[in-house]
């Protein structure tokens, strides 16, 4: 039933489901304290965001010793805990990279669903939420970890010089743990935190774009001249040049049925590919 509401609303509109409970379980505060205080992030793995802005990369970045040697760019767990007693909100990014239950999930839906699929953490408080009204590149799913977070989905961005709340929300819900948020590619959102403490992992699932596409079939084409090949000359050369360079790629694009060519790009654009 989840799935048959979930395929209605596909591309279309927002949708509250319910999640399994290994879903649920995914990640955990225990897992955010270990990460934050015994791990190896890194700058572009880790920010805090308070009201719509970004804290600079330095700002929770610290030395770490390895065997009597100091090491700069790791992230500095005080640093961390100042920002977040001060109203920021947590976001871990591509947890996939190093987190073997997000990897193995992300693989699976990867490969079922031929798209590209990453995992994101949010640690929000009370009132807060971090980022301002937003789209994201794929379709967007919220799996509430624990406490609950209010979403609103607009059908456009605020107007520039306008409060941020503005337009109306067409679609807003409470998520609370165990439930699952479907957020459409490209439609504006923001949220808030409604408990103490909200954790949710974001699935982005980005589909490919008709970009895509060309690049894989160019990828093929030009697999078949030595990259030493130039259109040079005059111009009447040059131009005699692309007539038979054009006749080739429309033949090239002839020579493959449409099945080859979604295959060629779809494998190419899978995230995390199997053997990752």
């Amino acid at each position: 039933a989840e799935l048959t509401r979930l395929a209605a609303a596909w591309g279309r509109s927002p949708v509250l489901l319910s999640a399994s409970e290994a879903a649920t379980g995914l990640v955990t505060f225990d897992d955010i304290e270990t990460w934050i205080n015994v791990g190896n992030l890194r700058t572009g793995q880790i920010e805090l965001v308070l009201d719509g802005q970004h804290a600079p990369g330095g700002s929770i970045l610290g030395n770490r010793n390895f065997y009597g040697h100091k090491r700069a760019g790791y992230v500095d767990a005080a640093k961390v805990q100042d920002g977040l007693s001060r109203g920021a909100t947590l976001e871990l990014y591509t947890i996939e990279d190093w987190h073997a239950g997000s990897a193995r999930l992300c693989r699976t839906l990867a490969l079922a669903l031929h798209a590209q699929v990453h995992a994101f953490v949010f640690l929000s408080q009370l009132g807060r939420g971090g980022r301002k009204v937003h789209r994201d590149a794929g379709h967007t799913f919220v799996i509430q970890m624990a406490g609950a977070k209010t979403w609103e989905v607009f059908d456009r961005l605020p107007d520039k010089g306008k409060d941020n709340g503005s337009p109306a929300p067409i679609d807003k819900r409470r998520v609370d743990t165990g439930q699952i948020y479907y957020v459409p590619v490209g439609s504006p959102h923001r949220a808030l935190a409604e408990s103490k403490y909200s954790l949710h992992v974001t699935l982005s699932i980005t589909e490919p774009p008709l970009r895509a596409l060309v690049t894989s079939w160019a990828g093929s084409f030009t697999s078949t001249f030595k990259q030493t090949q130039w259109i040079s000359g005059s111009r009447e050369q040059r131009l005699a040049a692309v007539r038979d360079w054009t006749e080739k790629m429309i033949a090239s694009i002839g020579a493959h049925s449409p099945e080859e060519l979604l295959d060629r790009m779809e494998n190419e654009w899978i995230e995390p590919k199997a053997d990752w």
